[in-house]
């Protein structure tokens, strides 16, 4: 794709693993929605350390060793801000098996970072 510029249509994208969901036509914002509502109900800050993260060591990283330094940099912050409210949550059974409590809305989430 890269060498000839073809174009590939969503079912073939899914295929090749280019995308992991297909949905009907005019229905793309309702599943970008819904997946973003999924997303709200893990702790902000790692959910912004991990994205950080990744667009560092995709784009401005010189090595595995410096990406790997940059994260662990920027987590222990983030661990020691977030690590000990979550555990106490996972001690009271939420989070387990990937069972958490959705928020009510947009407004309740924290300002997301972008590469």
């Amino acid at each position: 794709m890269i060498l000839t510029g073809r174009p590939v249509d969503a079912r073939e994208a899914l295929a090749m693993g280019l995308a992991n969901r297909v949905v009907p036509k005019g229905k793309a914002l309702e599943e970008a929605t819904a997946i973003a509502s999924q997303l709200l109900v893990f702790p902000q800050l790692y959910m912004n350390l991990d994205l950080d993260s990744c667009c560092y060591s995709a784009y401005n990283a010189s090595s595995f060793e410096g990406a790997m330094q940059n994260e662990f940099e920027h987590g222990v912050d983030v661990i020691s801000a977030e690590s000990v409210k979550g555990a106490a949550l996972f001690k009271e059974g939420k989070g387990r098996h990937g069972s958490f409590e959705q928020p009510q809305s947009f407004e309740q989430a924290s300002q997301i970072s972008v590469c």
